[in-house]
């Protein structure tokens, strides 16, 4: 569920970031840079623990979660040829992590879901 959840929050964000999201000061852009960081290594040590366990997936967990990472990348892949994301934003964390380089992480999920 958590894949679903997330894909649907980058079609809401497609819109642009919410008012309170502007940054006000010094202080704060440095607490953003270590929020950033950290939501990026929070994706990617949950995208490894779903890749560990997915073989234990009953078919309909398997089946969601699989329809969510397919539709985070073709979110970020078509839109990441539009537009630049900002650096550290959730966008192009998922990206770089789902996608990669030529789609290389891509295949490597692919490869383990099936």
């Amino acid at each position: 569920a958590f894949w679903t959840l997330v894909s649907k929050f980058l079609h809401k964000q497609r819109r642009g970031p919410p008012p309170a999201a502007a940054a006000k000061g010094q202080n704060k852009k440095h607490g953003q840079v270590q929020q950033k960081q950290m939501m990026a290594h929070q994706f990617d040590a949950i995208l490894v623990r779903t890749m560990e366990d997915i073989q234990k997936y009953r078919p309909r967990d398997l089946s969601t979660t699989t329809i969510g990472l397919a539709k985070i990348v073709k979110f970020v892949e078509n839109s990441g040829g539009k537009r630049h994301f900002n650096n550290g934003s959730p966008h192009q964390v998922l990206q770089n992590l789902l996608v990669g380089t030529d789609a290389e992480n891509t295949r490597f999920i692919l490869r383990t879901i099936a």
